[in-house]
């Protein structure tokens, strides 16, 4: 045993005994629970107070820009537009592709139903990559041919195989039950209110958009 590891006593008759302890050294007796003269604690820990993962619900704006990002991306494969806008006024357009735009995100413009059309089968026509839109987001008053009656012929047309299968939102500020129910019964598959919330926008994008119209296991270009 070291100097510094011994202690003494002596005891009543004379003799002189030894102690294993040294604070010094920060031993333990095997006979002792803890070292004289110092003191354990223990610290409870609540499981308020345990870091947990963040939890994102699905229904929360956070989560929609999120996988807004993700369908972004498939968006923006290849060069085609993949959004038609189809409104007869201009700022309504440009707020749409605008706010489009700020994700990078291609769009193709019609000012009526009748050029809305001619879109359509334009690009069914001409282009080996993806030959429909993603998404049609359809006003609902507009001159020569209204929203309603372009998406109905829309549908009509891809059934009997004239065009691909359209998805199409309707985008007005209508709100009579009448109005919205002639656009639902047309065939859209939702409605995006005016004035333009992104996050509706969004929503709506991450909900129906599609890229089921392609061509890309034809022509390996998107």
């Amino acid at each position: 045993m070291d100097k510094d590891d011994a202690s003494t006593a002596t005891t009543s008759n004379g003799k002189t005994t030894h102690s294993s302890w040294s604070n010094s050294r920060n031993r333990l007796n095997p006979t002792d629970s803890h070292p004289q003269g110092e003191e354990f604690t223990t610290e409870t820990i609540s499981s308020s107070e345990i870091e947990k993962p963040e939890i994102i619900k699905e229904d929360s704006d956070k989560y929609q820009m999120e996988k807004f990002e993700q369908v972004c991306v498939e968006m923006n494969r290849c060069d085609c537009a993949s959004i038609l806008i189809v409104d007869d006024d201009g700022m309504n357009r440009l707020v749409l592709s605008s706010v489009l735009g700020q994700s990078g995100i291609k769009v193709d413009e019609a000012v009526n139903g009748v050029a809305a059309i001619s879109k359509v089968e334009e690009r069914w026509a001409n282009n080996s990559c993806c030959p429909s839109f993603g998404t049609i987001i359809m006003d609902f008053e507009m001159p020569l041919m209204t929203g309603p009656t372009a998406t109905k012929k829309l549908h009509e047309m891809a059934k009997d195989g004239e065009i691909l299968p359209q998805t199409i939102i309707g985008h007005t500020a209508y709100g009579s039950k009448n109005e919205l129910e002639l656009f639902r019964s047309a065939g859209i598959v939702d409605i995006l209110p005016k004035p333009i919330k992104k996050i509706s926008l969004v929503k709506l994008l991450n909900k129906h958009w599609t890229r089921g119209n392609s061509r890309s296991s034809i022509s390996g270009r998107c």
